[in-house]
């Protein structure tokens, strides 16, 4: 380790579990304009095996995002005493029923041990640290910073034209489950009276089926995605969101931002949103807001296409000047990470050797944990010998399964006494 000096501008190393969007949402683009600004001097982005990760990159803070690997608990812990930031998006540790990636027992203890152990936490909106709170059972509020979502938008409004189309994104299945007929049926029948192409991009599976003027175009990344939202005319953009379901999903939904916003009014689109919490708490205005029934998304859709479309460039200025990426990371990211910078620098060596020293029975630590949650009831016996073989082949596990009782026990001792000797 090297001593530097606490006014030293922050080399960030930053670890993500996530390779698709939102790492270019909130881990890449603020990263980058962040350096582009001259407030940081340098920054990595790795995965929980650091593979890619050089042994001489130095680094004075550590910025996680959407990490679910447990092996990662332990080196924070051990190399930097808990020392970062940590950012979520979503509330992971919940268990919403629509999406198509499940978070087994041992992601969901991930999530809450880093939550409780980070210096600061991230979060898109002040709702998702209230739910995450809640479902921790950890005080969260004093330790987090409200990073909401921002882009790096062109200079240039649109000039306000009716819209050609209508578009509706989403990176999971959407977020519609008893009210999916009502809207589906509203966009049919809009987009028939009107002859306009509904553009669709991401997860839609049977969703979209009854769609007559479909344009399926699956899913593109994010960048690509955004330069279309840019390049395309206005379009009538659409944003649904569930307001009648489980309390499971519910919390799920009501957790997430207004991205939808940022995305389709930064762009010029002007769009209908349904009366749900992620665009109702904002600060954002744009679009149209409308209940999850037919007859009020069918209204919402008339509205725009007759008068709404007008002040396109309006909005947009609004939604701009309030996410700019310049305002968003020079401000709030910037804030986050001082907030954790240590005092001295690390190399990538050091959390390599880490990692590496910690290797072993830490695997197995995630199969046993997910066999206890099987022997309490808490899953099905198939779901944890799923985790099990994901992480460790299971007639190993069985295998080795004895020797762990006894090993464990000297393991957590060992941490023990290396914590107590690290104070001294």
């Amino acid at each position: 380790m090297n001593n530097n000096l606490n006014t030293a501008k922050p080399r960030i190393l930053a670890i993500t579990a996530d390779r698709f969007a939102v790492r270019q949402l909130r881990l890449e683009m603020p990263l980058c304009n962040l350096k582009r600004n001259g407030l940081i001097e340098d920054y990595r982005v790795t995965g929980h095996s650091f593979h890619n990760l050089p042994d001489n990159y130095q680094f004075n803070t550590v910025w996680v995002q959407r990490e679910i690997h447990p092996e990662i608990v332990s080196v924070l812990e051990d190399l930097l005493e808990n020392n970062y930031v940590y950012d979520l998006d979503d509330l992971l540790i919940g268990r919403p029923t629509y999406v198509r990636c499940i978070w087994d027992e041992s992601a969901r203890k991930t999530v809450s041990k880093l939550l409780n152990s980070c210096k600061v936490l991230t979060c898109s909106t002040g709702r998702l640290v209230g739910m995450l709170e809640r479902c921790s059972g950890a005080a969260l509020s004093q330790k987090a910073i409200i990073c909401p979502n921002g882009f790096e938008f062109s200079r240039t409004l649109r000039k306000p034209e009716q819209p050609a189309g209508l578009i509706w994104t989403s990176n999971d299945f959407p977020a519609l489950i008893q009210s999916r007929e009502g809207v589906v049926n509203a966009i049919c029948k809009f987009s028939e009276k009107y002859d306009l192409p509904v553009y669709c991009f991401g997860y839609f599976n049977t969703v979209t089926r009854k769609i007559r003027n479909l344009v399926e175009l699956g899913m593109v990344p994010f960048f690509h995605h955004k330069a279309l939202l840019w390049s395309l005319p206005p379009l009538i953009g659409i944003a649904p969101l569930e307001t009648a379901a489980d309390e499971a999903d519910l919390d799920f939904i009501n957790s997430k931002s207004d991205l939808k916003m940022v995305e389709f009014g930064g762009f010029g689109h002007p769009s209908v949103y349904s009366n749900a919490q992620p665009y109702t708490d904002t600060d954002l205005r744009c679009g149209v807001i409308a209940p999850n029934d037919e007859a009020s998304w069918f209204d919402a859709m008339e509205i725009i296409y007759r008068e709404k479309w007008k002040n396109i460039d309006k909005e947009q200025a609004g939604v701009v000047e309030a996410r700019s990426m310049d305002l968003i990371a020079g401000k709030l990211w910037y804030e986050a990470i001082r907030k954790a910078q240590l005092d001295y620098s690390l190399t990538g060596s050091d959390l390599k050797n880490k990692l590496n020293s910690r290797k072993g029975w830490n695997k197995y630590d995630a199969a046993h944990y997910a066999w206890k949650e099987y022997r309490k009831k808490n899953i099905k016996r198939h779901e944890a010998l799923s985790i099990i073989e994901d992480r460790l082949d299971f007639r190993l596990f069985f295998l080795l399964y004895p020797l762990y009782k006894i090993v464990n026990p000297f393991r957590q001792l060992k941490r023990s006494l290396e914590k107590r000797i690290g104070r001294y």
